[in-house]
C-alpha cells in the first residue's frame, strides 16, 4: 500500500514537472528543428526517460580530482 501511495506522489510531481515545462520545451525543440512533430516526438521521449528510472541509474556524476 505505502508503495502505491509513491507512485500517486512521484506521478502527481512528474505531471507537474510536465505541466511546467512542456511548453517552453517544446518551443525550444521546434526552434531548432523546424518540426513540429520531430519536437513532440523529442519531447515525449525525454519525458518517458525521465520518468523511467532505468533508462538513467547507470549514470553517475563525474569525479572531480584536485591537483
Amino acid at each position: 500500500m505505502i508503495k502505491d501511495l509513491n507512485n500517486i506522489c512521484d506521478q502527481k510531481v512528474f505531471e507537474k514537472l510536465f505541466n511546467i515545462h512542456a511548453k517552453e520545451l517544446r518551443r525550444f525543440i521546434f526552434f531548432k528543428t523546424q518540426d513540429m512533430d520531430l519536437a513532440e516526438d523529442i519531447l515525449q521521449d525525454a519525458f518517458i526517460k525521465l520518468w523511467d528510472p532505468v533508462s538513467y541509474t547507470h549514470l553517475t556524476l563525474p569525479t572531480i580530482y584536485s591537483v
